[in-house]
């Protein structure tokens, strides 16, 4: 037999091949579709080794080494084929984006704040940012739709209040949205009681202020007999009294207010409690974890049956967890979203590896950020040295 019968032969083998091979990849992609459906990785070592050991068995050394040479190529080949189905998911990008260095935080963003100037959005938002550019909108919706339409690339807003308790309008608009946590403040909360210069408090009969400031007043709007009257925001509530030119009604806002709307401080930290403070995320459309970042918070729904809470809290009883917020699902038989916040470092912890083992599983867990909170920053610090 000369070469070119052999030639004639390995062509035989080649389109027998050929032919296998075909068949192989439509196998392969009929595994990727099922794997997609189940959120199973691409990736399976151990099955590999186990076919190279079965197709290697029994043959010459020389031999084995050429199939597993050969089988390495189909094997990349396959995982690329199946990474057509691959369906990324946040936690994918998360690995990406940690796998990096972290930039730091940046000094300035156009930023959108509820209310007006004065506000302690805006205070929060001057603690989180050296440089802050602000729109100022009417209220916490729209603050999100600034965000999430653009108009601002990010928005600061009051989530929990030490006295008060949380903000749920803040933890139904974020499950709306869907916006991602890039940075908080835990900021100290004086309130002051503001009216027109002139103005005694025996003058005064009504007082306005959003519903949060009221209730962490409560103690002195009853001692005076006050009338407290809702409206959107602290700040916009002084420029609103300043308006009316009335001297028998006052508003509740920070003492920067005062000075800003030159009106007059008629009694100065009125809230019940001195030890109060109220923490203010900021929220981005663009998923971003930056250098320092402490703080871990997630998402997830779970169903109304025995024992659903508590067995997924065992899977992170080695994390700190700071917050846990449970907010009913709309148009759903008694289904809850649960917030939990963790210490937590995505980069340097197991818990990234954790919330994507779980996502693929029976958990519908959304993430809402990794990043660093400022606490009791006070009013002359050194902005460089938390950038």
């Amino acid at each position: 037999m000369n070469i070119e019968d052999l030639r004639n032969l390995i062509n035989v083998v080649d389109d027998r091949i050929a032919k296998d091979y075909a068949e192989r990849v439509g196998l392969v992609r009929r595994i990727g579709e099922l794997k997609r459906a189940g959120g199973i990785d691409v990736l399976d070592v151990y099955r590999e080794n186990k076919i190279i050991e079965r197709l290697t068995a029994g043959y010459d050394a020389k031999t084995a080494a050429c199939i597993k040479e050969l089988y390495s190529v189909i094997f990349e080949t396959s995982r690329k084929i199946q990474s057509e189905y691959k369906v990324y998911t946040v936690f994918d990008e998360l690995e990406r984006m940690l796998s990096c260095d972290l930039p730091q935080f940046p000094k300035r963003l156009k930023t959108a704040c509820q209310g007006a100037k004065g506000a302690f959005s805006y205070i929060a938002a001057n603690k989180l940012f050296k440089d802050p550019d602000i729109n100022f909108y009417g209220t916490f919706g729209e603050v999100f739709k600034a965000v999430d339409g653009g108009e601002c690339e990010t928005g600061v807003l009051p989530i929990e209040n030490s006295t008060a308790g949380s903000v749920n309008e803040i933890y139904d608009l974020m499950r709306k949205y869907k916006l991602y946590i890039v940075r908080s403040a835990r900021i100290k909360v004086e309130h002051n009681l503001i009216a027109a210069k002139g103005v005694k408090l025996k003058d005064i009969k009504e007082v306005y202020s959003n519903e949060q400031a009221i209730a962490q007043c409560g103690n002195f709007l009853k001692a005076n007999g006050l009338k407290a009257v809702f409206a959107e925001n602290t700040a916009q509530s002084v420029v609103n009294v300043k308006e009316s030119g009335r001297t028998d009604i006052a508003a509740i806002a920070s003492k920067a207010c005062a000075s800003i709307y030159d009106m007059n401080i008629v009694r100065a930290n009125i809230q019940n409690n001195d030890n109060n403070y109220t923490r203010f995320i900021c929220v981005s459309k663009k998923m971003a974890v930056y250098a320092g970042a402490n703080r871990v918070s997630i998402m997830v729904s779970l169903p109304h049956t025995n024992g659903s809470l508590l067995n997924f809290l065992k899977k992170f009883a080695s994390y700190n967890m700071t917050k846990l917020e449970s907010r009913p699902i709309p148009e759903t038989d008694f289904e809850f979203m649960f917030y939990f916040d963790f210490e937590a470092n995505l980069k340097n912890t197991g818990l990234l590896e954790l919330l994507k083992e779980l996502s693929g599983k029976a958990y519908n867990i959304t993430f809402i950020g990794n990043y660093a909170e400022i606490s009791d920053m006070p009013d002359n610090k050194i902005y460089e040295e938390f950038y």
